[in-house]
């Protein structure tokens, strides 16, 4: 009997169902779901990134202009907050 390694579904990342889901199959373990709960978010939020990031590029593409596109996430930032900054390097 073989193991299907290379199946995978696709993710499901509904917020709402999932704390339905912990909340109704294990009894206390707050700090362990609020865990469970933000990686779920945090991970909705970067298949979103993706996906706009994407766009972005793909829109970038379109322009005459050619030039380098550099996103960055600052998390030196003093008050705790994603700071993206976009650079455009173009070559006359």
């Amino acid at each position: 009997m073989s193991i299907p390694w290379s199946k995978t579904s696709k993710e499901d990342f509904h917020l709402e169902r999932a704390k339905v889901i912990l909340d109704e199959d294990h009894y206390g373990l707050k700090d362990i779901k609020d865990r469970i709960l933000e990686f779920i978010g945090v991970s909705r939020l970067k298949d979103q990134f993706k996906e706009r990031h994407s766009a972005f590029q793909a829109s970038l593409k379109r322009t005459p202009v050619s030039g380098h596109l550099s996103i960055t996430y600052s998390r030196s930032c003093p008050s705790h907050k994603a700071i993206w900054v976009v650079y455009i390097r173009t070559s006359v």
